[in-house]
């Protein structure tokens, strides 16, 4: 084998950490650098690693570590920043982007307040540079005095218009709420006293405006401020508001509340009197909640004793027309009337007291001391009272129902005053027909049921169940008219009546006599027809002087002597009619000769022996009765009370013959 030496052809051929530098194995390469690093980054002229002594030594090292610091090769040179761009800083041999915390050197912040930016590793405001000056702060991109009040220091405290002044009108900031300028004005930015209450708003004192400039909770001058229970300011260095004291201090028409929710407020009006409220108006009421006029809402709340009641809209009147409250109910003016102006009349009817609440009575008087008072009855008809009750009666002292007394206390139907309770009746007079039993009105059932009734005599004569008659002989003296004993109006209702034949000879409307020629045979007695007990009765009776019992009791005759001048026909002496009547009649054979419907005479020669005297053939007394008599001229020359004759001298011409002139 041919061993020879070469020069090398590549690293490898060197072993270990050579370098083949043209073709010689040398210890480092200057062309690449290889492989020197760490403190001893650049291959020098002798193949030795060694520091680096240049920028330019450091070109192309990989990492781009273009940059000789320190002997070192670095990416960047932290003394100037070489090796970064414009918006980096070399940090730690490292380009970083600036940031406000790191912009003009590593790790140096930017001034907040001045800056908001960094660029070109410079702090920026904005567009423009960082803030200084007059305008330290950086807010929104631009430079301004201040931002907020922490900007500002003693003496121009309070951050306004992005300036540092002594005060800001926004909030006063800057002047004492406390003093007497706790104001900022806006156009001279120092502190002033208020002015109007709108400079206090907000102020820890109040909002009301002082005489001096401070504010307070109040203001004593007008006490804005204060309301509800304590609107009064009392004045001094703190106004505070109190209770009121007085009406007066509420000014205007206002008042006092003394009572109530509102106690010591001012209000319209004062719940403890009702002060501040018309009495007449529509809201009279102090309403105790709100110390204001409202409407009454129930009579109670109406104190006024002149306008107790609370009516329909809410005012206080005399009295209320819907129910008459306010008027005196035992009075003589119970019912309210008149809508407009209520006041308390007299009631009208007594539909009005019956609808009257707490009435005494459902009764409205109409008479006497009482009138137009309500009461439990009346007295005039009775009215209130239970007729069939044992208070039927009406007092008119107190107007309550009581037992009667008399007749004149009842009423129909029941008009009869009967053991203190009134009744329908006490004779059968007041039963229209029917009969009076236990003083109750009833039907009849029998005739017998009838006796004594004053419509007649006869049950059923005209009515099932009524007393009635058919005749006047069925009547008590009055008249029949259809079957109804009725009074009499004039004599010719009487005809025919057993009581008599003159009306009203006795008693108004009933039948009766003036005396026996008005009775048919009957007595007069008592203005009466009346049956007779003997011939004592009959004497001067027209139908004759006989008592006949076994004819009812009737007066008559039995022969025309009983009769004077009338006839006695049937038992009864009647007038005579003619002549032809009064043949052998006593008193004469001449009709109508002394008086009509009697028998007479009209001379002596009618009368036989008698002598015709006044009219009628008596006995002669003495001879002088018989001068000239027929007969003869001597009185009882035959018999007694008979002219005749006891020689012919008494006879003038003729012969006296069996004592009788011939």
């Amino acid at each position: 084998m041919n061993l020879s030496c070469r020069a090398c052809a590549n690293d490898g051929e060197c072993g270990g950490a050579q370098q083949c530098v043209a073709g010689r194995c040398r210890g480092c390469d200057p062309a690449t650098d290889e492989p020197c690093n760490g403190v001893t980054p650049i291959c020098g002229v002798d193949f030795v690693c060694r520091a680096c002594g240049a920028d330019g030594e450091c070109l192309d090292k990989p990492g781009n570590e273009n940059e000789c610091v320190d002997g070192l090769c670095r990416t960047c040179d932290p003394t100037g920043h070489a090796g970064c761009q414009a918006g980096e800083l070399c940090c730690g041999f490292r380009c970083v982007p600036v940031a406000l915390d790191s912009c003009q050197a590593c790790n140096v912040a930017c001034d907040a307040n001045a800056a908001d930016a960094c660029a070109d590793r410079s702090c920026r405001c904005g567009d423009g540079a960082a803030c200084a000056g007059q305008t330290p702060f950086c807010d929104a991109g631009s430079c301004v005095g201040c931002r907020d009040d922490q900007d500002c220091a003693a003496g121009r405290p309070e951050c306004v218009g992005e300036q540092c002044e002594r005060c800001d009108p926004v909030d006063d900031a800057g002047c004492n709420p406390d003093g007497v300028t706790p104001n900022c004005d806006a156009g001279s930015l120092s502190c002033q006293g208020c002015r109007v209450d709108a400079d206090c708003a907000g102020n820890r004192n109040g909002g009301q405006c002082q005489a001096d400039g401070s504010c307070g909770a109040c203001d004593p001058r007008d006490n804005a401020g204060c309301s509800g229970r304590t609107p009064i300011c009392q004045a001094g260095a703190d106004p505070v508001c109190r209770a009121c004291g007085t009406d007066q201090e509420c000014g205007g028409n206002n008042q006092c509340v003394r009572a109530g929710a509102l106690t010591g407020a001012c209000g319209q009006c004062d719940p403890a009197d009702g002060a501040g409220c018309n009495a007449n108006s529509a809201t009279p009421i102090c309403d105790a909640a709100t110390a204001r006029c409202r409407a009454c809402a129930a009579n109670a709340e109406c104190t006024d004793p002149a306008s107790p009641a609370c009516v329909a809209g809410g005012s206080c009147k005399a009295c209320n027309p819907a129910n008459s409250f306010g008027c005196n109910p035992a009075s003589t003016t119970p019912i309210c009337e008149n809508a407009q102006n209520p006041r308390c009349s007299a009631c009208r009817d007594d539909a009005q007291c019956a609808a009257l609440p707490q009435s005494p009575g459902g009764q409205c008087i109409g008479a006497g001391a009482a009138t137009g008072s309500c009461q439990e009855c009346d007295p005039v008809g009775g009215a209130g009272c239970v007729l069939a009750s044992p208070t039927p009666t009406c007092d008119p002292t107190d107007f309550s129902c009581r037992g009667c007394q008399n007749n004149a206390e009842c009423r129909a139907p029941q008009p009869f005053c009967v053991g203190a309770q009134c009744k329908q009746c006490v004779t059968a007079a007041s039963c229209a027909g029917q009969i009076c039993q236990n003083n109750t009105c009833a039907n009849c059932a029998q005739n017998a049921d009838c006796a004594g009734h004053p419509l007649g005599g006869v049950c059923g004569a005209a009515q099932a169940g009524r007393c009635g008659c058919n005749a006047a002989a069925d009547c008590a003296g009055t008249a029949c008219v259809a079957q109804a004993c009725v009074l009499c109006v004039a004599n010719g209702d009487c005809a025919g009546n057993p009581f008599g034949a003159v009306c009203g000879a006795a008693v108004p409307g009933v039948c009766g006599c003036d005396d026996a020629s008005d009775c048919n045979g009957r007595t007069c007695q008592g203005g009466s027809c009346v049956p007779c007990g003997d011939d004592a009765d009959c004497v001067g009776n027209p139908a004759g002087p006989v008592c006949q019992i076994a004819d009812g009791g009737t007066c008559g005759c039995s022969q025309d002597a009983e009769c004077g001048g009338l006839l006695c026909t049937a038992g009864r002496c009647q007038p005579c009619v003619n002549d032809g009547d009064c043949a052998g009649h006593p008193r004469g054979p001449n009709c109508g000769a002394a008086a009509a419907g009697e028998c007479g005479c009209a001379q002596d020669d009618e009368c036989g022996l008698q002598v015709c005297d006044q009219g009628a053939c008596t006995p002669c007394a003495a001879n002088a009765d018989c001068v000239g008599h027929p007969a003869g001229a001597i009185c009882g020359a035959a018999q007694a009370g008979a002219c005749g004759c006891n020689a012919n001298g008494d006879c003038g011409a003729g012969a006296c013959v069996d004592n009788r002139c011939q």
